[in-house]
């Protein structure tokens, strides 16, 4: 304990105030208060405000370390007193503007010779000061508010005096240096079961604070604004508790000081009043603007092992702390700690923090449009009430001319069913969808007023610089909105955080999402929801038919075994892991799909082993047919396997990752001959990537990436898919092999490169004698084991550039915005022959390569890979992992994750009731301004790099927004000086025949004179949320070319914006466009230059064109 002395009877802490602090001067807590109090008195007499305003609210603006305690790291909701410690506070002795009581006063005692001590000037309870709002308790007997116990000492300190105190004594091993300061974290809060209990008996006093009005808003405006101005800098800045504490002392200053140069009006008068209890911590700040994130979150206690759920009421109400709903399970659920103020206190072990599905969708409907937006996907024929569509249905009314742009093109939209509920039948061994009121018809889910599709997202991340430590998070999406603004983080629902430092298996996931599963099966019925824009409540259905996550999350989250299991690699259709070797395991012609039925009856009778405790039986069913029961198994609209599809980030990124380093790289097809001096393939390759020129909007493409090395994204690999064919061919000299060259063996005998070759060797012909074994119609009496085991993999220059042109052709096919389904099959058909001629070829197949080679099941469902990719989610992961968080184990790490996320979300209410407001003065317009500035300049909306990018670009355009966006600065420009005026003149009187517009220096009368000035350059420009950028200027470089239309490739030297007036404005680029040159040889993807988008021109550029 290095920081608290511990004197019988009394707390002692090292004075803060401005004559102690240079000497670390002890002193007693009651003392401390006294100085501060003196403190803030000196402050006040050095302001120009009149003695008796600063008399008549001394008692109330006393700064000091009250609000270096966490402020908002204790209770969601309730009396801020609770929150200024996340150890709690006993209630007796508190004085909250929303109880009766008082503090109980209590003689002072003179403690040391300080110039203001407490025998100097306060010896009566009426001098101290009341509580306001829960922001500062300065008053007799506070040294018994809030008790302290490191290291099992009874440590009495002040309630909001005494200076930070170590917590990391308290069951914490982290001792990176990672650890941030408590004091300053807004967000943290230790695992104390009495603020939790607090927590919940506040909430069910404040009923449903989301749709009611903040009590900010009764406040004075310039009150209210200076809040939200403090809201920003802490939840948007990451101000701490200190600079936001001073940022509104320094704003009551300056209203005490208007107060004198104004009359004694009504508005000042309510303005001096509202200052006497004005808010001065974040916490309470949050509160009264309903910006607090405590105030939705619920909390349960889990046992760290078996993942086991109890809420806090429960954990209350606990005679032990051993598990008992899970038999075996010897950890323990919370520890104790004996205190001399409490008594014995519990302090869970493990939180899992859970926002509500009902809540968070509660603040979406109450957004202006929401609702709307979920009704943007309806065409003509999808209003009013309709029966569930097969997918032999879908196929049969699909035009092959309509584009499959998102989820709501596919079939899976269209076969959800609205009023169903799953029934399991034990003695039948049956699984049957019934219709939930007895109606023997189905409604399409989708065809309901509001009938909102969530899929979830699961993943873990590293959130520590140093040690492992995974921390998990669900994530919800609303299907129903487009694409456009679906992925932005206000959108998306933060449901789960779940605790590290590890991983739960299949049975801790059950145990985590199970909460929420009783939830979506109440909101499948629909209930009512307050909507904006609608007096009466709206009736709303909410259904899960989906995750889109990795193999390991989607597999935990859906109950299948691990893809590397013998029998059960594929769970769509029946390849084993051997076969992977084979050619027919990626022929789709040979697939043997798997029965929905038979997978779902398997995972009941798991279910009910379990519950009995027979676990040779769910072991059983885990080897054959591979699955475990999942809590989502209970969702009358999850469907096996199509609920659970294929990640295409991850998927298809992963096979070309796969494809550079195990097949090529370690398969030795950039090996040398080993001649001096010689420049080795991998070095071609990589003085290519180098001189390469990419778009800014491509982001990176590192060299490291041509040897396999580093830790490459998924965007890496997608954009070195994209120019791996030319990459390639450059870097074998593919213009000079002969048919029948192989790539040289490794010159050296012991080499990485060798060890890397015959390790991949070995295990393929270990899992081709297993293949071979398991086929049905082999002899295994007539295996030729010897031939077996002496293949190795072709190293075959022409036959490996063969399929690295069908994999980047059928990649580019099918991993697009849009997709026609004949395109659609015909990319599934290049994957699939690439991976059966890498099969005979020898080469090492992982599953993504299976997985992938049922693609086109995926977009026929789905409509395209698009609509269920992980990329917003991935990025949201990061945002995640870019809050500041105090490194603590057993979840307040997790549990500041989750408020870190919703205080940002919640600051959509808070603008949406303040430009509700009528007559908005300078300083509301200002307040919103800074809330709106705050959220466009928040991660949501950061500039991001990569295929990311260019993805969020595409989808922006379905937006409804503006298409051309210009910067806000513009570029100098002489058009005259680069003889560029007659052309744009000519340009712009064809453009406005009617106008009569002629040049200056000329007879003008009744005509429109075109001057210079009315030109503006721009560096960069933005169509379609596409970035593009003028050659001339510095900032345009990485944005220079682009196309034209029927893929002319141009150069782009200027961007001009003509304005002759409001209404004659017109935007034009002046382009010149690569030539085509007779002397260009003929290239190894010739054949292959439509499907796979590469064109060849000269270097030399035409004439210069002015485009629209």
């Amino acid at each position: 304990m290095s920081d608290l002395w511990q004197i019988p009877g009394e707390g002692v802490q090292e004075c803060p105030c401005s004559k102690c602090a240079p000497g670390k001067v002890p002193q007693l807590v009651r003392t401390i208060r006294n100085h501060l109090k003196a403190d803030a008195s000196r402050a006040l007499e050095s302001t120009s405000v009149s003695r008796a305003l600063k008399e008549e609210l001394l008692e109330d603006d006393l700064p000091g370390p009250a609000d270096s305690k966490s402020d908002r790291g204790s209770s969601p909701t309730g009396s801020d007193s609770y929150r200024q410690s996340p150890f709690g506070a006993d209630t007796e002795g508190f004085t909250d503007p929303d109880r009766t009581h008082t503090p109980a006063p209590s003689p002072a005692r003179s403690t040391s010779g300080h110039p203001l001590d407490e025998t100097t000037n306060f010896n009566g309870a009426d001098e101290w000061p009341q509580f306001l709002d829960g922001d500062e308790f300065i008053g007799p007997g506070a040294e018994h508010e809030l008790q302290h116990d490191s290291g099992g000492a009874d440590d009495f300190v002040g309630h909001v005096t005494v200076p930070p105190i170590d917590l990391t004594s308290i069951d914490d091993e982290d001792k990176d240096g990672d650890r941030v300061d408590l004091s300053q974290d807004p967000l943290f809060r230790l695992n104390d079961l009495d603020e939790y209990l607090r927590a919940c008996a506040a909430d069910l006093d404040d009923g449903d604070p989301e749709g009611s009005i903040p009590p900010a808003f009764d406040e004075h405006p310039s009150i209210r604004n200076a809040y939200i101005h403090a809201f920003v800098m802490g939840a948007f800045h990451g101000c701490g508790q200190d600079v936001v504490r001073q940022h509104l002392v320094a704003q009551r200053g300056s209203l005490l000081d208007s107060l004198e140069r104004r009359p004694d009006d009504p508005d000042g008068q309510k303005l001096r009043e509202d200052l006497a209890k004005m808010a001065m911590t974040m916490r309470s700040v949050e509160k009264r603007l309903h910006v607090d994130p405590d105030s939705a979150i619920v909390y349960y206690a889990i046992f760290p092992r078996c993942w086991a759920r109890y809420s806090m009421l429960e954990l209350a109400e606990l005679e032990s702390d051993e598990c008992s709903r899970t038999p075996g399970c010897s950890a323990t659920l919370f520890r104790t700690k004996r205190t001399t103020t409490y008594g014995n206190k519990r302090y869970p072990l493990k939180i899992l923090a859970y926002h509500p599905l009902r809540r968070a969708l509660r603040l979406v409907l109450r957004r202006p449009g929401k609702r709307e937006e979920c009704q943007a996907w309806r065409g003509g024929d999808d209003h009013g009430l309709a029966a569930p569509l097969s997918p032999d249905e879908w196929r049969a009314s699909l035009d092959p001319s309509r584009k499959l742009t998102d989820i709501h093109d596919g079939w899976f939209w269209r076969v959800l069913r609205a009023n169903a509920r799953r029934v399991w039948n034990p003695d039948t061994a049956t699984v049957n969808d019934v219709p939930a009121d007895g109606n023997m018809d189905f409604l399409r889910f989708v065809s309901l007023p509001c009938g909102l599709v969530i899929g979830i997202f699961v993943d873990w991340l590293q959130v520590r610089k140093r040690g492992a430590h995974s921390s998990g998070a669900v994530i919800g999406c609303i299907e129903n909105l487009p694409r456009s603004i679906r992925f932005l983080r206000e959108n998306l629902l933060l449901l789960f955080t779940i605790p590290g430092p590890g991983e739960p298996d299949w049975e801790g996931m059950n145990r985590i999402l199970d909460v929420m599963v009783a939830e979506f099966l109440e909101l499948e019925s629909g209930e009512l929801f307050d909507v904006h824009g609608h007096p009466e409540p709206k009736p709303v259905h909410a259904t899960c038919p989906l995750t889109t996550s990795d193999t390991p999350a989607r597999g935990k989250t859906s109950g299948y075994v691990p893809p590397t299991t013998e029998k059960h690699m594929c769970y769509v259709c029946d390849k084993t892991f051997s076969s992977l070797t084979q050619a027919h395991c990626f022929d789709r012609k040979t697939f043997n799909y798997t029965s929905a039925e038979v997978l779902l009856s398997a995972k009941f009778r798991a279910r009910d082993a379990a519950a009995r405790g027979d676990k040779e039986t769910v072991k059983e069913i885990a080897d054959n047919p591979g699955v475990h029961y999942a809590a989502v198994d209970l969702l009358p609209n999850w469907h096996l396997p199509f609920s659970t599809p294929m990640e295409p980030m991850h998927c298809l990124s992963g096979i070309i990752a796969d494809v550079q380093k195990t097949i090529l790289v370690n398969g030795g097809m950039y090996n040398g001959t080993g001649k001096r001096n010689e420049i080795t393939p991998l070095a071609k390759l990589e003085s290519w990537l180098d001189n390469l020129w990419v778009p800014g909007t491509m982001g990176r493409l590192s060299l490291s990436i041509a040897a396999g090395t580093g830790r490459p994204k998924c965007d890496d690999w997608r954009n070195f898919a994209t120019v791996m064919p030319v990459g390639v061919a450059i870097a074998w000299n593919m213009w000079d092999r002969a048919i029948t060259e192989d790539a040289p063996e490794p010159t050296r005998k012991k080499s990485k490169a060798k060890e890397n070759q015959e390790r991949s060797e070995r295990l393929v012909r270990q899992r081709r004698v297993k293949a071979r074994a398991q086929d049905g119609e082999a002899d295994l009496d007539d295996l030729d084991l010897e031939a077996l085991e002496d293949n190795h993999m072709s190293k075959n220059y022409h036959n490996h550039y063969r399929n690295v042109l069908r994999m980047c052709a059928g990649l580019r096919q099918l991993w697009t915005r849009t997709t026609y389904l004949d395109d659609a099959e015909e990319g599934q058909k290049y994957l699939s022959q690439a991976f059966q001629s890498w099969a005979n070829m020898g080469c090492h197949l992982k599953p993504n390569f299976h997985l992938a080679c049922h693609s086109l099941e995926w977009i026929e469902c789905f409509g395209t890979f698009y609509a269920f990719s992980a990329w917003a989610f991935e990025r949201c992961m990061g945002i995640l992992s870019k809050f500041k968080t105090n490194n603590r184990s057993g979840g307040e790490l997790e549990c500041t994750l989750m408020r870190a996320w919703w205080n940002t979300i919640l600051c959509q209410d808070l603008i949406r009731h303040m430009q509700d407001m009528e007559d908005k003065s300078p300083g509301d317009e200002a307040a919103i301004e800074a809330l709106l500035s705050a959220m466009r300049g928040g991660a949501e909306t950061e500039r991001q790099r990569g295929t990311l990018l260019n993805y969020l670009a595409s989808v922006g355009q379905d937006a409804n927004t503006e298409s051309i966006k210009f910067p806000k600065y513009k570029a100098k420009v002489d058009i005259e000086a680069l003889d560029l005026y007659q052309p744009l003149l000519r340009y712009i009187q064809d453009l406005w025949p009617e106008c009569n517009i002629v040049r200056y220096g000329g007879l003008s009368e009744g005509r429109t004179v075109f001057l210079p000035e009315h030109v503006k350059a721009y560096s960069t420009i933005r169509v379609n949320s596409v970035k593009y950028g003028a050659s001339t200027h510095p900032y345009g470089t990485k944005h220079c070319y682009g196309y034209m239309e029927r893929r002319q490739a141009v150069a782009l030297d200027w961007i001009y914006r003509i304005s002759l007036s409001e209404e004659l404005t017109a935007n034009v680029a002046v382009v010149r466009p690569f030539m085509h040159d007779d002397r260009i040889p003929r290239a190894p993807w010739d054949m292959w230059n439509v499907d796979l988008g590469i064109q060849m021109w000269g270097i030399d550029l035409g004439e210069t064109e002015l485009q629209p």
